[in-house]
């Protein structure tokens, strides 16, 4: 298997852990991936515009903000019940923003 295959069928969680200890870098996944792309792409014609430039930028981005937030949650419950807040906040926004919708339609 060529090398940059390597990560291709990694799970997230999978992928998450290896960027926490360090193994690899959100750029690096970043350019594996585009190098599959580059070989698959002219068969596949998945993608019409494809933008390395900016996946790399944006890849650089999340290695900047994980290295300031890299701060893993001592359990999956801990995350999922983080996760869980948030969605519960998003859902108590809508549920506002659809009570304002009907009241100014009474």
């Amino acid at each position: 298997m060529k090398p940059h295959w390597e990560l291709a069928f990694k799970s997230a969680w999978e992928l998450h852990s290896l960027i926490v200890k360090k193994d690899v870098s959100p750029v690096e996944i970043i350019k594996d991936a585009l190098k599959r792309l580059e070989e698959l792409n002219p068969t596949l014609n998945a993608f019409l515009t494809v933008t390395p430039e900016i996946a790399i930028e944006e890849a650089k981005k999340a290695e900047t903000t994980d290295a300031e937030a890299n701060q893993e949650p001592s359990s999956d419950s801990e995350a999922v019940d983080a996760d869980f807040e948030e969605v519960k906040e998003e859902a108590k926004e809508e549920d506002k923003q659809e009570e304002a919708k009907e009241e100014g339609k009474s």
